[in-house]
């Protein structure tokens, strides 16, 4: 939910925000981290590797799921993570930077793709007029 916005000195937008956040971490101390198909570590030192759930269900269902399925450990605990400061990322420049870019890719593409067409065409016409002198030649 966001409550107010405003701009400090270097005049960057600020949100005042009221969201919730969990994490899942065991008893050692290290956050849950979904690994998938690669694989890797399960449990990380770092939060910024957790595995971060928007809703406290998931990250309860995480809990049981460890609980139910190693029981000689001790349960996981969830850590719930309240955000109330957003600020805003004005990604106008880098936008059209990239816009720019591509577009400039593009028009490099058009004309390679032009030049080698005017190539085929006037290879195509230099055997068209050669086989038409040929003809020329034979008399029928």
């Amino acid at each position: 939910m966001i409550t107010g916005i405003t701009k400090d000195e270097s005049s960057v937008e600020i949100l005042k925000i009221d969201l919730e956040f969990f994490a899942v971490r065991n008893q050692d101390g290290q956050f849950f981290h979904a690994v998938g198909l690669g694989g890797g570590k399960t449990w990380v030192n770092d939060i910024k590797s957790a595995k971060i759930y928007p809703k406290i269900g998931q990250a309860r269902a995480r809990v049981t799921w460890f609980t139910n399925n190693y029981p000689k450990y001790a349960s996981p605990v969830i850590i719930k993570i309240i955000a109330n400061k957003a600020i805003v990322l004005d990604e106008t420049e880098r936008v059209k930077k990239a816009i720019e870019k591509i577009e400039k890719k593009e028009a490099e593409y058009r004309k390679r793709q032009a030049e080698y067409e005017l190539k085929r065409a006037k290879e195509d016409a230099r055997i068209a007029n050669d086989k038409l002198k040929r003809l020329k030649n034979k008399e029928w």
